[in-house]
C-alpha cells in the first residue's frame, strides 16, 4: 500500500499511469473497507485482483522483457491467480509455480529460459525468498503475507497461519 500511496501522490501534472495508481490504491481501500468488523480490519485474505492489475499493466507495458516473481501465503493463493491470469491475459506468458509440495523436476523448470515473446510469471510461496535465484526475474510482487507455524497452547496443536512477512523477509524478496 505504502508504494502504491507514493506513485498515487505524485506533484507531477497526471497521466494515465496516476490514474491507473490511483485506481489500485481505490481497489486496495475498498478490499479494507469492505473486510471491516468492529472497527477492526480484517486483512486475511490476498487481494488477487490488484495483483492481477499489476501483472496486466506490467505484461502489457512497454518493456517486453523479464519475468514477473509473485510471492503469495500459500498454494490455494497460487491456484487462484493462476486461473484469473489465465482467465483474463489470453497470450504471451508461461506461468510457473513454485511451492514446497511439488516435484523438484516441476520446480526446477522456472529457471529454464521461456520462447522469445514470451514472459515468466512465477507463482511463488516464501520458498524463492532465500533459496534460490531466478536470474531472469525483473519484477517482483509482494502479497506481504506468509504461512507460518503457529502453537495453541490451549488446545495443544499447530496450525499454519496467514501472517504478515516481517521487514526482513520483506528486504530479502
Amino acid at each position: 500500500k505504502e508504494i502504491l500511496m507514493k506513485f498515487g501522490t505524485s506533484k507531477a501534472a497526471p497521466t494515465n499511469e496516476d490514474s491507473f495508481n490511483k485506481a489500485l490504491i481505490n481497489i486496495y481501500q475498498d478490499s479494507v473497507l469492505k473486510s471491516k468488523t468492529n472497527n477492526f480490519v480484517i486483512e486475511e485474505s490476498v487481494d488477487h485482483e490488484l495483483i492481477l492489475q499489476l501483472v496486466e499493466k506490467i505484461h502489457f507495458g512497454p518493456e517486453q522483457n523479464g519475468a514477473i516473481l509473485i510471492f503469495l501465503p500459500g498454494f490455494d493463493d497460487i491456484i487462484q491467480l493462476s486461473n484469473l491470469i489465465n482467465d483474463r491475459i489470453r497470450h504471451g506468458y508461461t506461468i510457473f509455480m513454485l511451492h514446497s509440495s511439488m516435484k523438484t523436476d516441476d520446480q526446477k523448470n522456472v529457471f529454464k529460459p521461456t520462447y522469445q515473446g514470451r514472459r515468466k510469471i512465477i507463482l511463488s510461496t516464501n520458498i524463492a525468498e532465500s533459496s534460490i535465484t531466478i536470474d531472469d526475474v525483473i519484477y517482483v510482487i509482494d502479497s506481504g503475507r506468509e504461512k507460518q507455524k503457529s502453537f495453541d497452547a490451549i488446545s495443544h496443536s499447530s496450525s499454519l497461519r496467514v501472517q504478515w512477512i516481517s521487514k526482513a523477509s520483506a528486504n530479502q524478496r
